[in-house]
């Protein structure tokens, strides 16, 4: 995998992949940095989605407490309208948390050997598809993968990225993940 092909033309990507294939390495392109904005920014729409609609329950709450009560529902009726505006309330929030798509669009194909930056998603299909292909000896096998770079080239983030979860600090001074 090349990480940061981002910062690569496309004329370059041809070049680099026209490259590695002359010399029969498999690879892929990929940009740990645009992934984890895209991810960052699904994070963003789901608070602020969030903090809209928890401002729109709070206006409808006071309102409905300004209200005169009819008799003999006071009780009950506020109770029923509170348990059904956090069951819709719940309800919004899960239809609203961010997906992270393990794969784009399952009718394209991932290969290796292509001139495209992959998406995390993609990225994600082709290593499961990797893990079907290999056959092991033991269904405790596993798929291993490394990472090799100097320092500061993403290693970590790439692997932060795929987990769509911060597990492998980073940071700007290099050696930060020497003993992980």
């Amino acid at each position: 995998m090349i990480n940061k092909a981002d910062f690569l033309s496309p004329e370059l990507l041809v070049h680099w992949n026209q490259y590695f294939i002359e010399r029969g390495v498999k690879h892929v392109f990929f940009s740990a940095k645009r992934e984890q904005d895209r991810i960052d920014a699904a994070h963003k729409l789901v608070i602020k989605t969030e903090s809209s609609s928890d401002e729109a329950a709070s206006d409808q709450e006071s309102d409905d407490q300004n209200q005169p009560a009819e008799e003999g529902v006071l009780a009950t009726g506020t109770f029923t309208r509170e348990f059904q505006h956090q069951i819709e309330k719940e309800e919004y929030k899960e239809m609203k948390k961010p997906k992270i798509s393990d794969s784009d669009d399952e009718s394209d194909p991932v290969m290796y050997d292509m001139p495209v930056c992959l998406s995390r998603g993609k990225l994600l299909r082709l290593l499961r598809q990797r893990r079907s292909e290999v056959e092991f000896d033991n269904p405790n096998d596993r798929l291993v993968i490394g990472t090799v770079g100097y320092p500061n080239v993403g290693k970590s983030s790439v692997i932060n990225v795929l987990l769509a979860s911060k597990k492998v600090g980073v940071a700007s001074l290099p050696g930060k993940t020497k003993h992980f």
